[in-house]
């Protein structure tokens, strides 16, 4: 059972709150390779225990770990404004998200009747491609629209340097820039 569970979760961000018993809850933490199981669980067995009472169970073992997630995902877009790794331009996070090139992404709960659209499509195709979505007040969105976006480090991705020019000496891409 942990291999099939494993190859689903290996691309998620997302806690694994076990429910059952103690010993039963252990063993699978030893032989998971699941990198976000809670070692908090749900103790005892699940098998009488109404969906809604187990979600609002887990819930409450998870939250605290959404909210450092969230915390820690604005950091990092503080931390990344202006290297071309976060943005906070609406077209520009929308077709990142279509591509599947959003890591992380925040989704103002605020949206207009015209971000919407825009904000529903980064939304499902960020989750699609295995990222993590944030809604959250307008506030709390960094930077200045209704989305925001941290894009995923990798290899072969351009930093933009002080000057605004890539690594490679061209002009850096639209999202180098400061948010907010």
């Amino acid at each position: 059972m942990s291999h099939a569970v494993d190859t689903f979760l290996t691309r998620q961000h997302r806690p694994l709150v076990l429910a059952g018993v103690e010993r039963i809850r252990a063993a699978y933490r030893e032989i998971t390779h699941c990198r976000h199981v809670l070692t908090a669980g749900i103790p005892g067995s699940p098998d009488h225990v109404p969906p809604a009472e187990l979600h609002t169970r887990a819930w409450e073992l998870v939250a605290p770990v959404a909210a450092g997630a969230e915390a820690e995902a604005v950091t990092r877009c503080g931390n990344t404004a202006g290297t071309g790794l976060a943005s906070d331009d609406t077209v520009e996070v929308e077709t990142a998200a279509r591509a599947g090139r959003v890591e992380v992404l925040f989704v103002s709960s605020e949206a207009t009747p015209n971000e919407q659209p825009r904000c529903e499509t980064a939304a499902v195709s960020t989750l699609r491609s295995g990222g993590t979505v944030h809604v959250v007040p307008a506030a709390g969105v960094p930077g200045r629209g209704p989305l925001a976006a941290l894009f995923p480090v990798s290899r072969f991705a351009a930093v933009a340097t002080a000057a605004g020019q890539s690594a490679w000496g061209r002009a850096g891409p639209r999202h180098d820039r400061q948010l907010g």
